[in-house]
């Protein structure tokens, strides 16, 4: 509960503080994390959104619903900060691209995971960074292991997507590795599947099976993707 009530507010602050401003910002967000850590006797739910500075009294408000141990909620408090500790990493890391900060965001994920396995967004967030890091062997692991728990949970396939269509490099070029080709199509498949307003999944699924020359397959998928596979044709 604590965790879901106000999931922009963090990447709201982050990425609109001036750079000059960052430094003072993160040392004050991790003063307060840590006196989090210490106090923290209150339940928490897994993780299910980016971190967010009310966490604190958030959490406070659900303590009198709690049947977990103290121990229970100091791995919770742990998780959190270490999933906080990896999203200022990976924000780091965007705005610097020093490997640095990839790998402490990858660690401090690892760590958060470890404490709260159930949560999905820890996973997510570890699979993207390792894309980002170009860790591609241990991003696609990543959000595999995701799908076999979830297997409609749309951002894990989304991230695969990503890959694999970035495998197949020129379109216009007419290249594709047909393995590569045909995942990126069970991904974008299920996509459309999950989420038939999706309109860019039904997009590139039309473009993948037109790389496959199989312009009667996008008919099989809906009115929507045949529509764009037909505007694509007419370009």
């Amino acid at each position: 509960m604590g965790f879901d009530r106000v999931c922009g507010a963090w990447d709201t602050f982050s990425f609109g503080a001036n750079m000059t401003l960052r430094p003072i910002a993160v040392m004050i967000l991790l003063a307060a994390l840590g006196g989090y850590r210490l106090a923290a006797q209150t339940p928490q739910p897994p993780i299910t959104a980016l971190p967010t500075a009310p966490v604190a009294k958030d959490a406070a408000k659900d303590a009198a619903t709690s049947d977990r141990t103290p121990a229970d909620n100091a791995g919770r408090a742990d998780a959190y900060y270490y999933f906080t500790m990896g999203h200022i990493y990976e924000q780091q890391y965007e705005a610097t691209s020093r490997a640095d900060y990839a790998t402490q965001a990858i660690e401090s994920y690892k760590k958060a995971y470890a404490l709260d396995p159930k949560s999905p967004v820890i996973g997510e967030r570890l699979a993207e960074m390792y894309w980002k890091a170009q860790r591609i062997r241990d991003a696609v692991n990543e959000a595999t292991e995701i799908l076999k728990r979830d297997p409609d949970n749309l951002a894990p396939r989304r991230l695969l997507g990503r890959i694999y269509l970035r495998s197949l490099g020129d379109f216009s070029a007419g290249n594709g590795n047909s393995d590569a080709v045909a995942k990126a199509i069970e991904q974008y498949r299920e996509i459309y599947r999950v989420d038939p307003d999706d309109t860019e999944s039904a997009l590139w699924l039309a473009r993948l099976y037109r790389l496959r020359n199989q312009p009667d397959q996008a008919a099989d998928e809906g009115t929507d993707a045949v529509e764009t596979f037909v505007l694509i044709r007419t370009v």
